[in-house]
């Protein structure tokens, strides 16, 4: 939920939270902008670092027992509108000071792969980072290594684990599915493609490993 009333006055407008809405008032107090979310968390924050913040919502619709979120990102500098935004799906999304960058980027779930959860136990997507430049939202993975070295990391640790725990089988790789597309995705936005196929070739036992990788590359090459 949005925090109790805040309001916010910029040089031509006024930006009003409540409840589970945002509004923005002429100076002469015309509703010029009004939009409903379903279940907002909110963020006032400076983006690109020049000295006027932008406004961040959070939202997700609960469906089957999971939460399915998106990202909103408004401008705020002379007129108040909707700079992007972006489906997450079940990955929540969050901000992170990117040394890459040297700024904050914020990073969703990657939902071109949403279908690899319906085979796997553990649900997960690969991520993409985001950079807001003069009122625009800009895809910054090539440019951001830091955040999915960081998410692979904690994929790492999972698939050692899970592969630790069921055994090193084709059976335990399906059920891990997700978690190992993933991490090969991740790499590969990194620029890391040597290192991804080293990974999926160490995860991905089943013998239509060539069969896999294909699918994959295809739905990144694609949309890349």
């Amino acid at each position: 939920m949005f925090p109790q009333n805040n309001v916010y006055d910029f040089y031509s407008y006024k930006l009003k939270i409540e409840g589970n809405s945002i509004k923005t008032y002429s100076n002469e107090n015309n509703i010029i902008f009004e939009k409903k979310f379903f279940h907002p968390k909110d963020f006032i924050t400076d983006l690109d670092s020049d000295g006027v913040k932008e406004l961040v919502v959070i939202d997700y619709l609960e469906k089957n027992r999971k939460n399915f979120y998106t990202l909103y990102i408004y401008n705020t500098i002379d007129t108040f509108y909707l700079a992007d935004s972006i489906y997450s799906g079940i990955i929540k999304p969050y901000g992170v000071f990117s040394e890459d960058v040297d700024g904050i980027v914020y990073v969703t779930g990657d939902t071109r792969f949403e279908n690899l959860n319906q085979d796997s136990t553990i649900f997960i997507l690969p991520v993409n980072c985001w950079k807001f430049v003069d009122g625009e939202v800009f895809l910054a993975n090539a440019s951001v290594y830091d955040v999915f070295s960081n998410e692979n990391n904690l994929i790492l640790q999972a698939l050692d684990d899970y592969y630790l725990s069921d055994g090193k089988t084709c059976n335990t790789t399906r059920r891990v599915l997700a978690f190992i597309a993933s991490g090969f995705i991740n790499y590969y936005n990194s620029g890391e493609q040597t290192v991804a196929d080293k990974f999926l070739k160490k995860y991905y036992l089943c013998n239509n490993y060539e069969e896999f990788k294909s699918s994959l590359l295809k739905i990144f090459n694609n949309l890349n």
